[in-house]
């Protein structure tokens, strides 16, 4: 989830992202996020949650819900969003680029590692460095945080100024779940701090909710062609066409 931090009032309205982590595939999709707001001449900010888990047993999934139409669509991938602001959307230039993460808990440094080497594995031929390292000082990363939003899962939180995306940190709830499928929870909140918003397509990674499918190892974690699609295009297009994202510091 992410966190909109304004000290500068915007005429747009920014829209919430939710994603659900479900109990159970079969229990309907619920979702807790604020609706998008605009506080004429004040600073204001919005909490947009990640993955709910609800609680109890059974297979996960995200749900996103609560949406505006502040996100950015791409011809040729219906159903595919970008981050907005500014009616631009969202990426972290080339020159900010690796984003380091810090991790709060080494236990989950093999878990982490697969789910930004998914998106690294696309990052030589897009922008020529990796999108994400590891390392001291860069965007915390914390696991098994209890103090989320009701049922969240996920959340990663930004702050924008009117004229950069910050990402401000990412958060893990605790999850009863296979390292495979946990990888997937990074995997999808990792995408969100590169620019993509969700997918209608529940093949893509960004997909609003969890595959079904068990996984046992992080290494089966992959993007789909409309993942590769969005993020191809996204990094394709011209600097001033974009809204910067950068890591706090």
């Amino acid at each position: 989830m992410p966190e909109w931090s304004f000290s500068a009032p915007l005429k747009q309205l920014v829209r919430s992202l939710l994603v659900v982590l479900l109990a159970s595939a079969a229990a309907p999709a619920q979702g807790w996020g604020l609706p998008s707001i605009q506080i004429p001449g004040l600073p204001w900010s919005i909490s947009l949650p990640g993955m709910n888990f609800p609680g109890g047993g059974g297979s996960s999934g995200w749900n996103h819900r609560g949406r505006d139409d502040s996100a950015v669509s791409v011809p040729g991938l219906q159903g595919y969003e970008l981050m907005e602001s500014g009616g631009l959307p969202c990426r972290v230039e080339v020159q900010d680029l690796p984003l380091i993460l810090t991790l709060d808990d080494p236990r989950y440094g093999a878990t982490a590692a697969q789910a930004a080497a998914v998106w690294n594995r696309q990052a030589a031929r897009l922008v020529g460095r990796p999108f994400f390292q590891f390392g001291p000082n860069g965007i915390p990363v914390r696991f098994n945080q209890t103090n989320m939003p009701r049922g969240a899962a996920g959340v990663t939180t930004f702050k924008h100024n009117g004229e950069v995306v910050r990402v401000n940190d990412i958060a893990i709830a605790p999850l009863n779940m296979l390292q495979g499928n946990l990888t997937e929870v990074v995997t999808h909140e990792l995408g969100h701090a590169l620019g993509l918003d969700h997918s209608a397509d529940p093949h893509d990674i960004m997909y609003r909710s969890t595959h079904t499918a068990e996984l046992d190892s992080g290494e089966q974690v992959r993007l789909t062609e409309r993942d590769l699609g969005i993020l191809t295009w996204l990094y394709n297009q011209q600097a001033d066409q974009t809204m910067p994202i950068v890591a706090s510091r």
